[in-house]
């Protein structure tokens, strides 16, 4: 397999000690080093803060309230309503989730607000989102 030297970049996560990122080189290249990077959906950076990773969920997710209370409007089961937040919303919470918990605690009081505004517009509990 050969790898694409334009591509390949070096995301340094120093420790405690200040240290500069080594020089990596690939095929006569030196690496190109980045402060964040993205890898299969997750924002990654250096300082290995997740806040980040969440405002992109949140940017994905935010127009579903609107979408909810047009549904439950147009008179949409709540089955239907349920399958749409589970697909549009749950699914984003859930594939981060292992970054997210990591979040500061105003940031997860952000999440759980959310959840629960789409909860009161759907008018169920978390039990029966998670059970329909």
């Amino acid at each position: 397999m050969r790898l694409n030297t334009k591509k390949c970049k070096i995301l340094h996560i120093p420790g405690k000690v200040t240290e500069t990122a080594p020089v990596i080189t690939l095929n006569g290249e030196v690496l190109k080093e980045v402060s964040t990077y993205k890898y299969l959906g997750i924002n990654l950076n250096n300082n290995l803060v997740w806040d980040e990773q969440c405002s992109q969920v949140y940017s994905l997710i935010s127009d579903f309230p609107y979408l909810a209370k047009q549904l439950k409007r147009c008179g949409f089961k709540l089955n239907i309503l349920v399958s749409a937040y589970k697909s549009l919303v749950l699914s984003h919470f859930n594939y981060s989730s292992t970054v997210l918990v990591a979040t500061s605690a105003s940031t997860k009081q952000e999440m759980s607000n959310f959840q629960n505004r789409i909860l009161r517009i759907l008018n169920i509990t978390s039990e029966q989102a998670l059970a329909e």
